[in-house]
């Protein structure tokens, strides 16, 4: 049996995060009350929580291109993978996690204040 390679194991460490993102921000928009309560809801956070699963896109992706990259180039080895792999992992993470601990989104209300009447 042959060993995993690297780009395996950063690949199934991005569906992971991609995956926790998902929860975490179901469990965050239920908690702050998502669907009943009348707020204006994040939309980066409605979408992760509908259409999440098209986020397992990016690891696919990457592990395609740094699969040709190895394979058709000199310059690109494991350590490039490595890297560019950990990147997109932590952007990944950074990401969901923005958008999971903020469920709602807040708008500024601006008071303009009343205009005097003429005498």
């Amino acid at each position: 049996m042959n060993p995993a390679r690297p780009s395996t194991r950063i690949v199934l460490l991005q569906i992971f995060v991609i995956f926790a993102g998902i929860g975490l921000t179901a469990v965050m928009l239920k908690s702050a009350g998502y669907p009943d309560e009348p707020i204006i809801w994040n939309p980066n956070a409605l979408f992760v929580r509908h259409w999440g699963l098209s986020l397992l896109v990016i690891p696919a992706a990457w592990a395609v291109v740094v699969a040709r990259l190895e394979r058709d180039t000199d310059f690109w080895n494991h350590y490039w993978t490595g890297l560019s792999g950990f990147v997109v992992l932590i952007v990944l993470a950074f990401l969901l996690l923005l958008i999971a601990l903020k469920p709602q989104q807040y708008t500024l209300i601006v008071a303009t204040p009343k205009s005097s009447e003429t005498k």
